[in-house]
This record gives structure tokens, sequence and C-alpha cells, in this order.
């Protein structure tokens, strides 16, 4: 009996550890959703870094093409500058010149010495006929604004070696390229109106004469 009861209080001894093995195990849990919320850190600390390469990326590539629209506009420009459609020049080629020759004076002859100046000068489509008004002491002058400068001068240089007075301007427009109303010449006085004389002839009946014969004084 006594050795009975010395065996009991050994085996109660040995029962009492057993409830502390199933400690470590909710341990375990907690370090592992520790590791999971480090995980998530550092996979939005990445995602926060690529997407700020990305915007910089994209900003800074934003900037590069201003500069682009700049040159080619100034290589634009410069080729509708060459492209433009030149002015035409000037006549110079006298035999395509017209010339036409007013007598503005009355005095008979005056258009036909002229024309033959302007022959003297190198032109050869010269037309003569008689200005409107007859009582021209001045010279005029009505150039094309298509003709070249050097003819201009050198057509009222040559007059004003003739002519006591010459006057000149330039028309666009106007049918012949130069036209030229004649003034009296140096030396020359005007042509005496035809004014009745002071003392009446006696009145006769008068001949008949055409009717609308022109007034050729060229």
């Amino acid at each position: 009996m006594e050795e009975e009861a010395q065996v009991q209080p050994v085996e109660q001894e040995r029962e009492v550890p057993q409830p502390v093995v199933g400690f470590p195990q909710p341990t375990q849990k907690k370090k592992g959703g520790f590791g999971k919320f480090v995980i998530i850190f550092l996979g939005l600390a990445i995602l926060a870094v690529i997407a700020y390469l990305v915007f910089k990326g994209v900003s800074g590539g934003d900037a590069e093409p201003t500069a682009t629209p700049s040159v080619e506009s100034s290589s634009d420009t410069s080729e509708i500058i060459d492209t433009e459609t030149p002015a035409p020049s000037p006549t110079t080629d006298k035999s395509t010149i017209s010339v036409k020759v007013l007598n503005g004076t009355g005095i008979t002859g005056e258009a036909g010495f002229l024309q033959d100046i302007f022959k003297t000068l190198g032109y050869s489509k010269i037309e003569v006929g008689n200005a409107t008004d007859q009582s021209n002491t001045s010279t005029e002058i009505s150039y094309s604004s298509d003709l070249a400068q050097d003819l201009m001068d050198e057509v009222t240089a040559k007059l004003k070696t003739v002519y006591q007075t010459v006057t000149t301007k330039t028309s666009s427009g106007q049918a012949s390229d130069i036209v030229v109303t004649t003034g009296l010449r140096k030396g020359a006085t005007p042509k005496p109106s035809a004014a009745a004389s002071t003392s009446p002839k006696p009145s006769t009946s008068p001949s008949p004469s055409p009717i609308g014969t022109p007034n050729l004084n060229f």
C-alpha cells in the first residue's frame, strides 16, 4: 500500500506541463500577419516611386516638342518668300511700245513733226491725230506705268530741247504707252484765232461747203 501511494504523486506531476505545448501557435499567426503588412507597404512604396518616375518622364517629354514648331515655322516662312511671284520687269523694247501724238496747237504739221522725232529715237508704232483743245502752249506727256524709267527720261529730255514747256505724268491703264499733246516749239507763237477782221466785208451768198469735213492739222 505504501508503494502505490508514492507512485501516484509522480504521475500527477508529469501531467501538469501538457497544456504548455499549445501556446506557441498563436504567436506564429501574429508574426505572419505583420509580414504581410510589410510586404503591402513595400509594394505601395514601389508603386509610388514608379508613378513618380512615369509622371516626370511624361512632363519632361512634353517640354521637348515646344522648340520644334518655331524651327518649322521659320522654314515655312523662307519657302513662302522664295516662291513669291516676282514683279514684272518694265517694258524696254521700243518696237513694242505704242506712241500717240496729238496736235494741240492748231498749227498744221506739228503732229507729223513730232512723229519724225520719235522715229529717230527708235519707235515705230506711232499714231497721230488732233487734240480736242487746239490752244495748247505747253507740251504734255503721259507715260504708262509699265515703261522703264530710262525710256521716259530719254523722251522727256529730247522734247525739252524742242518745245518751250514740257510737263510729264505717269498713268496706268491708258490705251497707248506714250501719249503726247504738242505745245509750242521754241521760238513759235500761237496760231492767230479765226476772229472776224475789224473792217466788215460785204455780205455775199456763201458757197455750200461739205458737211462734217474734219479739221486736219496733223
